[in-house]
């Protein structure tokens, strides 16, 4: 007798791991031109469960739906129960963008596989994928410095904007003035381009016009940035 079984795949997308079994070594990727490929690790941590893992590039713009000059080898894979797998991404296509970084997502899509006991059931499976950032730096753009360009200015209506007029991308961890947190949460600020914070603690009145602040690097260490001056507009 053939067993019959219905199952509903459900998919949700998240920025971060949601099965706790399913661990990657990286929050972020970063590709050099000069890179022939990346390497990152996945490991399952059930001693049970086992997993369908597919993994591919696609364009940071949603709306994009050409392929990514990027591929992630084996693009699918089966992890066992304390299994583990290293994936290769690798640039398959020239890139645009020459004179400053550009950034496209690392989909890693899990889905659980239904053991013998489950197939003569009614299941609803949730696949769920997890979105990483993948930063790529052509080779002809100057190695990043302190990143002391970085400006931060207010206007009379409290904004502070903070502007980026290098061409990397630029992760600030935490920002202060006067003690007082400008940022709620770590923010990735994108090359040439400026950030609007609306602050009502911060005014001109304030006696300490130097901004603390600090940025994280491509190993995801939190560096104490060189103090910059909030500039009124």
């Amino acid at each position: 007798m053939i067993k019959k079984y219905i199952v509903y795949i459900i998919s949700f997308v998240f920025t971060f791991s949601c099965y706790a079994s399913i661990q990657i070594n990286k929050d972020r990727f970063f590709y050099k031109e000069q890179d022939k490929e990346i390497l990152f690790d996945i490991r399952n941590k059930s001693e049970q469960k086992t997993y369908i893992i597919q993994s591919w590039v696609s364009h940071y713009n949603k709306e994009d739906n050409s392929e990514a000059p990027f591929i992630i080898s084996p693009s699918l894979i089966r992890l066992a129960p304390n299994d583990n797998f290293t994936l290769k991404i690798i640039k398959t296509d020239d890139i645009k963008e020459i004179n400053q970084e550009s950034v496209y997502r690392v989909n890693i899509k899990v889905v659980p596989v239904i053991d013998d006991e489950m197939a003569d059931k009614n299941l609803l499976l949730i696949s769920l994928n997890s979105i990483y950032n993948l930063f790529y730096t052509p080779s002809n753009i100057i190695n990043k410095s302190d990143n002391k360009d970085i400006n931060f200015f207010i206007n009379d209506e409290d904004f502070i904007k903070i502007n980026n007029p290098t061409p990397y991308f630029i992760t600030i961890a935490e920002a202060k003035v006067d003690n007082i947190d400008i940022l709620n949460e770590r923010i990735t600020l994108s090359p040439f381009k400026n950030y609007s914070i609306k602050n009502k603690n911060i005014t001109k009145n304030i006696k300490d016009r130097k901004v603390h602040w600090k940025r994280v690097d491509e190993y995801e260490q939190t560096i104490i940035a060189t103090p910059k001056e909030l500039i009124y507009e």
